[in-house]
């Protein structure tokens, strides 16, 4: 352009040479750099668009957030072989990853931990990034296995501890 422009946006906000958003109606010059800014929804698998008008013409710009992610990665606890009888064992922890919604979280034959806190075996959530451990009473008897399964929304990992094979 060559002359100053009108500027309009819609949903949204824009800014002239790194000054101040805004989204009330200004001119332009040749030259002029436009930022244009649009808040992202609070929605999962969402999009909000904020088109600018500059002199009679328009250009959009969409922002569209992720998707719901509620398949965590994989994940394993190391077995635990030669120990005690009837004594309590603590797996290797594990961090979850790969989700970005809060999922149930459950075990069956021992108890968990989250991020370090006391051991229980009720249902609870887990978040992204917490620290799992689990937490298993051996059998009373020689070359037995006790395990634990802890499932987080659909996957699930299993913590075998078994015990000497010697009663000595």
């Amino acid at each position: 352009i060559n002359v100053p422009a009108g500027i309009s946006v819609s949903g949204g906000r824009y800014s002239i040479n790194n000054g101040p958003f805004t989204s009330d109606s200004g001119s332009v010059n040749g030259g002029d750099v436009v930022i244009v800014l649009a808040t992202s929804p609070y929605d999962f698998s969402s999009s909000v668009t904020a088109t600018v008008t500059i002199g009679g013409v328009s250009g959009s710009f969409t922002v569209t957030t992720e998707a719901m992610d509620t398949t965590p990665n994989p994940f394993s606890f190391t077995a635990l072989t030669n120990v005690a009888l009837n004594s309590s064992s603590t797996s290797n922890a594990i961090t979850v990853s790969g989700i970005n919604v809060a999922l149930q979280i459950s075990v069956l034959g021992g108890a968990y931990s989250i991020n370090n806190g006391v051991f229980t075996s009720n249902p609870g959530t887990v978040n992204n990034g917490d620290v799992v451990s689990l937490q298993v009473i051996s059998s009373g008897d020689v070359s037995s296995t006790a395990t634990a399964t802890l499932t987080v929304g659909e996957a699930s990992g299993v913590f075998t501890v078994t015990t000497k094979s010697t009663n000595m």
